[in-house]
């Protein structure tokens, strides 16, 4: 039925996408706060350190999802049929790759995806 809209089609083809982003996120957060290098224990606490690059791979994966998934040279529709489910299951599987890559490729250009040292509140800043 919702294949039949393309609107709903489309709009639950990008929630699942998103589905992809978040997974690789959480991902990305447990490794974070699970490494002795750092300090940082709570989502929250990553959240916050890591708020703008978070932003900037989400801002490059919304774009990435908008140049394949309706391009017909590059898109799913060219090695898929119509199933909403194909569909729905391949948008999981390239949010999770698309956000993996943009990460790889921030590292790249300077934004980091592994997080700063945060120093112990016992300990004193080291000193230059």
């Amino acid at each position: 039925m919702i294949e039949n809209h393309p609107v709903l089609h489309y709009a639950l083809a990008l929630l699942f996408y998103h589905l992809g982003l978040v997974a690789n996120f959480f991902v990305a957060a447990h490794l974070g706060m699970a490494s002795k290098n750092n300090d940082v224990s709570s989502l929250k606490q990553y959240l916050s350190l890591r708020w703008m690059p978070l932003v900037v791979r989400w801002i490059m994966c919304l774009g990435s999802f908008l140049l394949i998934w309706e391009n017909p040279a590059l898109g799913v529709e060219k090695f898929l049929d119509d199933s909403l489910t194909l569909h729905l299951g391949a948008a999981i599987f390239v949010g999770f790759g698309i956000d993996e890559a943009t990460s790889k490729a921030l590292a790249l250009i300077g934004l980091q995806k592994e997080l700063p040292a945060v120093p112990v509140a016992n300990e004193p800043p080291p000193n230059p």
